[in-house]
């Protein structure tokens, strides 16, 4: 019974002396017996114990449903189809859940069933409260309370969040779960579906599929082909990154339901707005709710404003270049920001936030950082920039590193960056490097006198503002130099390494460890004896170097280890000689 997604990788090796004889080896491990005779072709089998030499699927498919006389409860079915080497299924409903029915499933606790080990296609039945409440606050609240809600006849409801665990028989295969989401009547996306009688249209705009969905009991304010042509407007403007294939966009009704939001966006790509809100506003939530589909990163909680500011200001702004309103609407959006409730609110404390600040008050600095990166850069930059940059991050962004970007963007104050050492030689790409213990970087800072007369400069060089060393020097007017900085890390951690007033966030992380892929060797069979050698490839997946030992066996006795380094995204290949002398067969693991 297998666990672990990790095989033993092995090498059966034969030596024939006069007459040749074909033996059985016996198998490494953890690994599935297996006859090897003449005809087959050993790097072939090692290559696939190392990547398992078959996948199976545990197909499941999740079909919601109103339940019609129970409002505010939709109703979930689950089949499956399980593969032969299956040798357990664990689903964890949602707490709440209710179990109407189950085939094939015993009851381990309130919230946890297991396959009963025999029954060939299992399912469960069971229902779910559907309502979801919020408390009503920022510009994109609405009177009421609901965020997902459920009438009996229709329903907008987030996707249950369930979880499985399973197991399987044999080092051979590998099982995975397929988890297909449909709806009985109605549309389903990544996290949200609607349920009930519907209209569907769809528009491709820049290589996205908007489908617009609109319930039998709406009454939409705005004609499909506007919301089209708004949202796709939006999607040309808006450059900060890979756009999503998808976009499920519910009209929402509004009869006889009090919702707490005007709109609201789940998942990579889902997004309800009530089917009454109108494209000539300021605040155009279909357009806001998009812009958070365009919105791909992690930030940390000094930085958690950006989210609704950037949004808030990409929608007043689209919809300004729409010519859907007027400049002065547009201005007065981002005037709010400057009144007095907000005197005391600061963008990088969530607590002293007040009447939203978050929204009225980042949209108005959203705004200025807009203008002032575009005249920094003769328009060749913009807030898009910092956006996309910060949708490129690997790990959480926090105001520091925000800063850095946004100072990066405007001048490109350091100019280059490069790294050094064992692991790699090469210049980086990213603004926001990061290096593993051992590494050095290399930065090239510009500094230029933008004045009518010569001046000295004095450049301070430090980590985490400990200074380093200090660099002066005279320019001329218009006159720059470069000046180059070098500095090791030795220890994980974040620093930041300043050069005057440029600052460069360096993450240090322990290596990551490369993935062993392939295996081969350049011979099978030795007529008499000789040397063999097998070769390692290994692929580190990481967006950082990694670094992984590599111990060839004979027989279970070491006879070889190798430290293979490998950089970000590379593959490399480690090689071992071994001489075999005596007849008889022989496992290299």
């Amino acid at each position: 019974m297998i666990r672990s997604r990790q095989g033993t990788v092995a090498v059966v090796l034969i030596l024939v002396l006069a007459g040749g004889l074909v033996a059985v080896a016996e198998p490494a491990t953890g690994v599935s017996p297996q006859v090897t005779d003449e005809r087959t072709s050993l790097a072939s089998a090692l290559t696939e114990q190392a990547q398992a030499s078959s996948t199976e699927t545990i197909d499941l498919t999740r079909e919601l449903g109103l339940v019609p006389n129970v409002p505010g409860t939709y109703a979930a079915t689950y089949e499956y189809r399980l593969p032969d080497r299956l040798e357990s299924l664990e689903v964890t409903l949602p707490a709440e859940a209710a179990v109407q029915s189950r085939i094939g499933f015993e009851a381990v606790d309130d919230r946890t069933y297991a396959w009963d080990g025999e029954t060939d296609g299992p399912r469960l039945r069971y229902r779910l409260p559907a309502n979801e409440t919020v408390s009503p606050d920022g510009p994109i609240a609405a009177p009421g309370s609901l965020l997902f809600a459920d009438t009996g006849d229709w329903a907008v409801v987030r996707q249950p969040r369930d979880g499985h665990e399973w197991s399987w028989r044999g080092e051979d295969v590998r099982v995975v779960l397929d988890r297909t989401t449909t709806a009985r009547q109605g549309a389903v996306g990544d996290q949200t579906a609607y349920l009930g009688p519907y209209d569907r249209y769809t528009n491709d705009s820049h290589g996205q599929r908007f489908e617009l969905v609109v319930p039998e009991a709406a009454t939409l304010e705005e004609a499909p082909t506007d919301i089209f042509a708004s949202l796709g407007a939006a999607a040309d403007r808006l450059r900060v990154g890979d756009r999503d294939e998808q976009v499920l966009a519910i009209a929402a009704p509004t009869q006889g339901v009090e919702w707490g939001v005007r709109g609201l966006q789940t998942g990579e790509s889902d997004m309800w707005v009530r089917d009454v809100e109108p494209l000539a506003d300021p605040d155009n939530v279909w357009i806001h709710e998009y812009v958070h589909t365009r919105q791909d990163y992690d930030l940390a909680a000094n930085l958690q404003w950006f989210t609704e500011a950037s949004a808030t200001y990409y929608a007043a702004l689209a919809t300004f270049e729409q010519d859907r309103i007027s400049f002065e609407r547009f201005r007065d959006l981002l005037a709010r920001g400057e009144r007095s409730i907000h005197a005391d609110s600061v963008l990088a404390d969530p607590d002293s936030w007040q009447r939203n600040a978050n929204y009225h008050v980042g949209a108005l600095v959203s705004g200025e950082l807009d203008r002032r990166l575009r005249v920094a850069t003769d328009r060749e930059r913009s807030l898009q920039t910092v956006l996309s940059r910060l949708n490129a991050a690997s790990e959480t962004v926090s105001a520091a590193r925000f800063r850095s970007i946004v100072a990066d963007a405007a001048g490109e104050t350091v100019k280059e960056r490069t790294v050094t050492g064992p692991y790699r030689n090469r210049t980086l790409s990213t603004a926001e490097p990061t290096l593993v213990p051992g590494e050095t970087i290399s930065l090239e800072a510009l500094v230029a006198n933008a004045g009518g007369t010569a001046g000295e400069y004095e450049a301070v060089v430090a980590v985490d503002g400990q200074p380093r060393e200090t660099r002066t020097g005279v320019l001329d007017p218009d006159e720059s130099t470069a000046i180059n900085v070098t500095e090791r890390f030795d220890a994980p951690g974040v620093y930041n390494l300043s050069v005057g007033g440029a600052t460069v966030p360096v993450e240090v992380r322990e290596p990551a460890t490369p993935t062993i892929t392939t295996a081969s060797t350049n011979r099978t069979r030795l007529a008499a004896g000789g040397a063999v050698t097998v070769t390692v490839g290994l692929t580190n997946e990481a967006a950082y170097p990694g670094e992984r030992e590599v111990t060839l066996t004979r027989d279970g006795d070491a006879i070889g280890t190798e430290t293979v380094h490998a950089d970000a995204g590379a593959r490399t290949e480690v090689s071992f000689e071994t001489q075999v002398d005596r007849p008889g067969e022989y496992t290299l693991a």
